[in-house]
């Protein structure tokens, strides 16, 4: 099975998050972590770590920020969940469902991403 992940640069992301509204970016040189959050005091924010792959910012004369030129990898089988959301079920029982979580964190994103790929096809 083919599964398409994406390589994206952390500014560019970063602006992508923005369009989203309730998404936020954590950057470290090794790692990536992104939050859905839900707007409900942070009871149920969901995030996931990905791993930084490449460091092009040599490439680049002027460094505006210290993420310039880091790219993550963001696929399902490279993310780490790093919170879980809660969920209550109709017999009261607090579970968590990761799988449900995966889904409502990567659908919006997964969107825009693929939104930002074609664009750049049409060029």
């Amino acid at each position: 099975m083919v599964d398409k992940a994406f390589l994206v640069d952390m500014t560019d992301l970063k602006e992508l998050c923005g369009e989203l509204k309730n998404y936020s970016l954590s950057v470290k040189p090794e790692r990536l972590t992104i939050t859905r959050h839900d707007g409900n005091k942070g009871l149920n924010d969901i995030s996931f770590m990905f791993p930084i792959v490449a460091d092009l910012a040599f490439l680049s004369a002027f460094h505006e920020k210290p993420e310039c030129g880091l790219h993550a990898c963001l696929h399902v089988y490279t993310g780490y969940q790093v919170r879980r959301s809660l969920h209550l079920e109709e017999n009261g029982q607090v579970v968590r469902d990761s799988v449900g979580d995966w889904e409502n964190f990567w659908s919006p994103l997964e969107t825009l991403l693929i939104r930002e790929y074609e664009a750049t096809l049409k060029l």
